[in-house]
């Protein structure tokens, strides 16, 4: 009888540490996708030569890693509380990070243009 209680202890106990493990991984991995995306494309703005598009992508970067961590924080308080996880994040997220590429690429100089000079010099 005692094997029995021990058994279903552990049980519970299995089943206690999968739902913790599930929901931080379903919680948090999302928000630490954003922020290394975050970091990727600030690295990206920093090596653009345009100080003009540089400052546009750090402050657009600025605005969406900051309300991501307001999320973020938000949601680890309700980790354990709360089932809905807001989706919306996701998106916004997406959007951020695909204007920030764009101002990213203004600022970079075209590689065409370059590439026509060189071949015109090398024809003469």
């Amino acid at each position: 009888m005692e094997d029995l209680k021990y058994t279903g202890y552990l049980t519970q106990i299995t089943i206690l540490f999968m739902e913790t493990a599930f929901r931080i991984f379903m919680f948090l991995l999302p928000y630490g996708f954003s922020i290394a995306a975050y970091i990727w494309v600030g690295t990206k703005a920093w090596h653009t030569p345009n100080k003009i598009t540089k400052v546009i992508a750090f402050v657009i970067l600025a605005g969406g890693l900051g309300y991501t961590l307001y999320k973020m924080i938000r949601s680890i308080g309700g980790l354990f509380t709360n089932d809905n996880f807001e989706f919306v994040i996701m998106i916004i997220n997406v959007f951020v990070l695909f204007f920030a590429s764009i101002a990213i690429t203004i600022g970079e100089p075209e590689e065409i243009g370059n590439r026509r000079t060189e071949e015109q010099g090398t024809d003469e």
